[in-house]
């Protein structure tokens, strides 16, 4: 495994498409040269989980035009996800986002109506509060999203059920209060809604019980709870958590 920090000098590089440095002991902070200025035209991939590295996610990102694949999961990131990053025109190429597994803190921002390209979307296991943001463009390519183990609060947006593509939607461990709302069953290529650990009221609604495919939680029957789909009752769902 590679130790040490990652260089500033990759930015050096006049055409590189493809960063990997996953699953390595890299630490220190993600130098802003290495989206200088001649990264701005070519890089469209950019991995470094599963690292050590720490500080804030650097601003400059936004200057990456060309980037499709951004992935920081597993790292002791800190901060607040950049405002500058998800109203960039700049980041409109960006297919997937990952973020997940750092010490992320404060909201997450509207990212959704600007970057309209987006496919999976992790942010899962930070340190995110406030509500899940209502502002979801209904002709989105978005079909995974991933925000379980933080401590959002809120309902969950209605405006979910207008992404007519999503396939697996995570909420769990988190502080979510209110009812299912019933536009889920408009979501007919949904096959995970996972939402156990919240404080939902209500129950699953038909339109909802209609989607079949549907798995609800990630528990096992043997360690399933009354409450394992976050407060709901649930007369649809078998042990396992699958619709019936």
């Amino acid at each position: 495994k590679f130790t040490g920090v990652l260089p500033s000098e990759i930015g050096r590089c006049s055409v590189l498409d493809y960063l990997s440095v996953v699953n390595n002991s890299l630490t220190g902070t993600i130098p802003t040269d290495l989206f200088r200025s001649v990264l701005r035209g070519t890089l469209s991939v950019l991995y470094a989980a599963n690292n050590m590295l720490n500080g804030t996610i650097p601003i400059q990102l936004m200057n990456m035009r060309t980037l499709s694949v951004l992935d920081l999961g597993g790292n002791q990131l800190e901060g607040s996800i950049p405002t500058e990053l998800v109203n960039s025109r700049m980041l409109n190429m960006l297919t997937e986002l990952d973020l997940s597994s750092n010490l992320l803190q404060g909201t997450i921002p509207a990212f959704l109506p600007e970057l309209r390209n987006l496919v999976r979307v992790n942010l899962a296991a930070n340190d995110l509060t406030g509500v899940i943001p209502s502002l979801f463009h209904p002709f989105n390519d978005l079909k995974y999203l991933n925000l379980a183990f933080n401590r959002l609060n809120g309902t969950l947006p209605t405006e979910l059920g207008d992404v007519l593509g999503l396939v697996s939607l995570r909420f769990q461990g988190n502080d979510l209060t209110g009812p299912l709302p019933s536009e889920f069953g408009l979501l007919i290529e949904l096959e995970e809604l996972l939402l156990e650990g919240n404080r939902l009221s209500g129950s699953v609604p038909n339109e909802v019980c209609a989607l079949t495919n549907v798995k609800l939680t990630s528990l096992t029957e043997t360690s399933c709870l009354e409450d394992c789909w976050g407060g709901l009752t649930c007369t649809c769902c078998g042990g396992t958590g699958n619709l019936l």
